[in-house]
């Protein structure tokens, strides 16, 4: 698992760079891939996870990733609003 963790952990801090500074408008897909790996090796993790074992944020993750839709959602409508 740690190859694995490791390779989401670097895709979603280049796809936050890439947000940030407005270099690449495809930097959701990387974020989204990384969740489906992380989705795909779910029992790996969490058993891990159990153990104390993980090297990955899972619950890190998943709150970053919502912080941005939602900075994403509240965008949108408020381009929406005339």
């Amino acid at each position: 698992c740690s190859g694995l963790c490791e390779a989401v952990t670097r895709h979603l801090h280049e796809a936050d760079q890439a947000h940030t500074s407005g270099t690449n408008e495809n930097w959701w897909k990387t974020v989204e891939a990384s969740l489906l790996a992380i989705g795909a090796m779910k029992d790996l993790l969490t058993s891990q996870q159990k153990q104390n074992q993980l090297p990955l944020d899972i619950v890190g993750i998943l709150q970053t990733s919502l912080d941005q839709h939602n900075r994403m959602a509240g965008k949108k409508i408020s381009k929406l609003v005339f």
